[in-house]
């Protein structure tokens, strides 16, 4: 079941939300970039999977409710003034999924790194 709707936020809690949100994605990016260790190989492979294909997963209704848990969808929860059907999750654990999607991808830079270069 969906979260309720929510009253609007006040700006410092937008303001919080969202600069949280687009903190974690970039560090999301960064990781990414250091695994393929090419940055325009990461815009090539994240600027389509976050405006493209994470949308239109979430279009198609058997992947709808695991799209939810991508990391840009997951972060998006937390910055939207109401609840969806779609949204099976509130926002601050939208944004503890992306905290964790961050953790991972870091975690495997930072094994990537370790192995390729010491």
């Amino acid at each position: 079941m969906a979260p309720p709707l929510r009253r609007g936020k006040s700006p410092d809690e937008a303001t919080t939300l969202r600069s949280t949100w687009l903190t974690l994605l970039a560090v999301v990016c960064m990781a990414v970039g250091m695994l393929l260790r090419d940055r325009a190989g990461a815009l090539g492979l994240l600027v389509p999977f976050f405006s493209l294909l994470s949308p239109l997963l979430e279009l198609v209704p058997v992947l709808q409710r695991a799209a939810v848990f991508l990391p840009d969808r997951a972060g998006a929860v937390a910055v939207r003034r109401h609840g969806r059907p779609a949204d099976v999750f509130g926002p601050v654990a939208g944004l503890g999924i992306l905290a964790l999607w961050a953790a991972v991808a870091v975690a495997l830079a930072w094994w990537a790194l370790r192995r390729r270069d010491a």
